[in-house]
């Protein structure tokens, strides 16, 4: 559950999640590179080297306080939810 204290907690729930998007995407590009460019935007280049990403690179990524990915969605998709 995400906090809604600002500052270095939301810093951390930033990383957290970023990080399990992170290893989410490098085990679908390792099982499976095309759903992986289709599901997270990811060219053939970035596949490659997220395949061999490392933990401690995984970690690095993560920890820049800002989301990594962007959310997929329109406004219309807002708009549906009551």
């Amino acid at each position: 559950m995400l906090s809604t204290d600002h500052g270095t907690t939301a810093h951390s729930d930033l990383d957290s999640m970023n990080l399990q998007l992170l290893l989410v995407a490098r085990e679908m590009a390792r099982t499976s590179p095309a759903e992986a460019h289709i599901r997270f935007g990811l060219d053939a280049n970035e596949v490659e080297l997220l395949k061999r990403a490392d933990i401690d690179k995984l970690r690095l990524m993560s920890s820049q306080g800002k989301a990594s990915f962007r959310p997929m969605f329109s406004s219309r998709d807002l708009c549906l939810v009551n």
